[in-house]
């Protein structure tokens, strides 16, 4: 079936079709189109945008140095977090334990130094 503009015109005005959009003459009675906005050509949204950029490059510098200090740290083996020493001779998992294991230590020091033969302390 084809529709002829005479068909079309009694849909439209039966209420059974709309027309979306401006004819021909009405475009060209209206003047030219307004400049569309682009925001590539905009100085505020570049301003924007370095500022927000800086702000996000701050942060990865300062998350990069954590970063490579946790790396370093881990190299070295300082700056533990706590935890339990399995590896030494002796650990502590109360501070109680960790009273006696250094009481024992103490004690063992000063029976070394009391020992003939070793220099005193300097």
């Amino acid at each position: 079936m084809v529709w002829t503009n005479d068909d079309l015109d009694k849909l439209h005005t039966l209420g059974l079709i709309s027309i979306v959009g401006r004819d021909d003459d009405e475009k060209s009675a209206s003047g030219p189109a307004p400049a569309q906005y682009v925001r590539t050509q905009d100085p505020e949204w570049y301003a924007e945008e370095a500022a927000r950029l800086h702000d996000e490059l701050e942060y990865r510098q300062t998350q990069l140095r954590d970063y490579q200090q946790a790396l370093d740290n881990a190299r070295s083996l300082t700056g533990s977090t706590g935890g339990i020493d399995l590896i030494g001779e002796d650990f502590a998992i109360t501070p109680e334990a960790g009273i006696q294991i250094l009481r024992q230590r103490v004690m063992k020091e000063a029976n070394e130094a009391q020992r003939p033969g070793r220099p005193g302390p300097p």
